[in-house]
């Protein structure tokens, strides 16, 4: 669990995101640019993958990870009592990201269409659908991600999934 949560971590961070929190095998994050997200979840899936041919060699089961992206407004404070106190983000941008990830298979990147609208000339999309979403009147669009290009210290790079 260690090795896999330091995987992730380790992107989060590469990108410029922060960890809200470790949710049991899950983790929340929080990025300013919706792109570095993208990026991330991208470089995450992928060494994942290479973490799993490992562990097939090694007669070990697969770790499956499914990746939810959503922009929006949120609240970022201090939650709790004053025994236990917590610094999180709240908001429907943070729910909407959550369900968005539990409608996704193992191995994917799926993102909002808040969040495709501000890098969609950087993605390729694999499959778009409406989805309801709990507290929603409306379903949501949600797009499987392929590919993200986007430029590295003046390089030009592309992940696929």
């Amino acid at each position: 669990m260690n090795l896999s949560l330091g995987i992730v971590v380790k992107s989060i961070e590469m990108h410029h995101g922060y960890i809200d929190k470790f949710m049991g095998d899950g983790i929340m994050a929080v990025f300013s640019d919706p792109l570095e997200a993208v990026i991330s979840g991208f470089e995450i899936q992928n060494n994942f993958a290479g973490l799993n041919a490992y562990r097939e060699i090694s007669g070990e089961d697969s770790i499956e990870m499914r990746i939810g992206i959503n922009t929006g407004m949120v609240i970022l404070g201090s939650v709790g009592t004053r025994k236990r106190m917590d610094w999180t983000a709240l908001g429907d941008a943070v729910n909407t990201a959550s369900r968005i990830e539990k409608s996704g298979k193992a191995r994917s990147v799926l993102v909002s269409d808040s969040t495709y609208q501000k890098i969609r000339s950087q993605v390729c999309v694999g499959e778009t659908f409406a989805q309801k979403v709990k507290g929603k009147q409306k379903e949501i669009l949600v797009h499987f991600l392929r590919s993200v290009s986007y430029a590295e210290n003046g390089v030009q790079k592309r992940l696929e999934l």
